[in-house]
């Protein structure tokens, strides 16, 4: 089996990135079992085409940031008709993995369609695997909570069966937020199989340190993307309202910026 492996890479070169570093010292990419390719949604040059000279590595740039959805969706395309069999792997760029990632992945390879790895962020809490309720995302406080019916996960570290994407194309209408919740909603209507994998992932995520022009900027994508997902139904908006409130409610508290109410 061939992990074909996407990283998407956002305005940093390629040797800064601890997913390209993982991914270098595993086992699987010194034996050739790895097809990376680094998708580049940098808005400038960073350099990172240099990528290409490594064996079985690839580089695509988005001409700047295309979103999430995009980049995805052109990584695949650059590997159209040879996917059947074989697996594809997401990577955000600021994720750590160590040699038994892809030795668990591939043994955990088998009746079901998309694999979720165990990650957690620099504060220990459990990112992913998560709980799809009725209506909202939450976290889960242990893994004994995830069933099959509800689980959900993030995009980084997530496998899925390379077959998925001979009638499958991730909705380019999502920039950034909920490009997996909205993958995951699409594959469950179609039932497909889900599982987790007991390796373990750390994900560098927080909003701490962002200044307030960009955690603003950050919102307004947000704001769309979430819209998107939530965009049918009365309880959906409500519940759309909810998540904004709750995320202004943090950036006051935060920035301490009343017009935040407003935004």
């Amino acid at each position: 089996m061939q992990f074909y492996t996407l990283i998407v890479i956002y305005n940093k070169h390629y040797q800064d990135s601890s997913s390209i570093k993982s991914l270098f010292a595993t086992d699987a990419y010194k034996q050739g079992k790895i097809h990376a390719v680094l998708i580049d949604n940098s808005t400038r040059d960073y350099h990172n085409a240099s990528f290409s000279i490594h064996d079985h590595c690839h580089y695509l740039s988005m001409h700047g940031n295309q979103g999430l959805s995009k980049a995805y969706n052109a990584g695949i395309d650059l590997f159209k008709g040879q996917l059947e069999g074989q697996a594809v792997v997401l990577f955000d760029d600021d994720t750590t993995f160590d040699n038994s990632y892809f030795a668990a992945m591939e043994k955990a390879y088998g009746d079901a369609d998309i694999y979720l790895p165990i990650i957690y962020d620099q504060n220990q809490a459990l990112l992913s695997p998560s709980i799809m309720t009725k209506y909202r995302c939450v976290l889960a406080s242990s893994l004994e909570d995830i069933t099959a019916d509800h689980i959900n996960g993030i995009n980084t570290g997530m496998m899925i069966k390379g077959e998925i994407f001979n009638d499958y194309r991730y909705d380019e209408s999502y920039f950034l937020d909920y490009v997996d919740h909205a993958f995951i909603r699409d594959m469950k209507a179609k039932h497909k199989k889900i599982i987790y994998v007991s390796t373990i992932l750390k994900q560098d995520y927080s909003l701490e340190g962002q200044d307030y022009q960009s955690a603003m900027k950050r919102f307004e994508i947000s704001k769309k993307d979430i819209y998107n997902y939530y965009r049918k139904g009365l309880m959906n908006h409500i519940v759309y309202h909810y998540l904004m409130l709750r995320r202004k409610c943090k950036y006051l508290k935060m920035y301490k910026h009343i017009c935040i109410l407003w935004k």
